[in-house]
């Protein structure tokens, strides 16, 4: 396999799924197993970055931190916002386009607002949070 290939694969790990923004160096561990595409496709990512997500959380929660880098899949808690506080949807002036799975795939946004913007939302006495979210008939399947 060309070593561009292997090099894209490491940075959108690095880049895309963790999002590691103070360390710029591409894991060692990573770069082993993009040598060898079958581990690499057979590596359990989905376990991978929950952990790393889940961890990020519970870190910024022990600690009271005021900010935090988020690592593990971003985008993956950021269209659950989306969905779950509809003022957060608005605030970002995100769209729900034709329905596609997966569902992250049918949101639109093309703002970034301050994350003062974003507390004022969260801090909101009368927030609606949709505390479940249902699958749609597609989705189940």
């Amino acid at each position: 396999m060309d070593d561009k290939y292997k090099l894209g694969l490491a940075c959108i790990y690095e880049s895309v799924l963790t999002v590691k923004v103070l360390n710029t160096k591409i894991d060692g561990h990573i770069l082993d197993l993009v040598d060898d595409l079958d581990l690499f496709n057979e590596y359990p990512w989905r376990r991978k970055i929950y952990d790393l997500t889940r961890h990020a959380f519970m870190r910024s929660w022990e600690d009271q931190m005021e900010m935090y880098s988020l690592w593990g899949f971003p985008l993956a808690v950021q269209v659950w916002a989306f969905e779950a506080i509809p003022s957060i949807a608005h605030l970002f002036h995100a769209q729900m386009q034709e329905r596609r799975l997966p569902m992250m795939c049918s949101w639109n946004s093309r703002l970034t607002p301050e994350s003062r913007h974003i507390v004022e939302v969260l801090d909101d006495l009368q927030l609606r949070v949709r505390c479940t979210l249902h699958a749609s008939p597609d989705e189940r399947e």
